[in-house]
């Protein structure tokens, strides 16, 4: 008995100590620059107009949404609403990050809240506009790249 006892205590006292170690061995500030790097190519991509490149860096999966003022799409409608943007004449989408805040859920899963301004460049004149918005992406490591999983917005009218 005392055997049996002093095994359930070793065990429960690993379990504690792995547990409190995998919360504690987050290094806050390498996934948030991990994360940072990955938004950089997410606006790069979307400033050079190249929307595949803007689409694979999002999960394609039935739980993927994205959200913006009450438009909610999944990654197929997104995707057709970026072709017909183009199609329509939208060259480019550029943002400018004033402020960004992290929030580690865990190795594999961060939320990051940016408030900016965006632009949409297009052919005409008249559908270039700038309009400040805060965003939300949840970020997903998948096969050790950061992935967007989810992601709500809205602009500032």
């Amino acid at each position: 008995m005392k055997k049996l006892l002093l095994y359930v205590t070793i065990a429960f006292s690993f379990m504690m100590y792995s547990c409190k170690q995998s919360k504690n061995d987050i290094d806050k500030t390498a996934l948030e620059d991990e994360v940072a790097k990955s938004e950089s190519l997410l606006f790069s991509f979307l400033h050079e107009g190249k929307i595949n490149d803007v689409l694979a860096m999002h999960i394609n999966n039935a739980e993927y949404k994205n959200i913006f003022n009450g438009d909610a799409r999944s990654y197929s409608k997104m995707d057709s609403v970026f072709k017909t943007r183009k199609a329509n004449g939208i060259k480019a989408y550029n943002y400018q990050v004033d402020k960004r805040d992290f929030m580690i859920i865990d190795k594999e899963c961060v939320l990051e809240t940016i408030w900016g301004v965006s632009t949409v460049v297009s052919d005409s004149v008249n559908l270039n506009s700038s309009s400040p918005n805060i965003v939300t992406f949840l970020w997903k490591k998948v096969d050790n790249k950061w992935m967007i999983a989810y992601i709500h917005g809205s602009t500032k009218k």
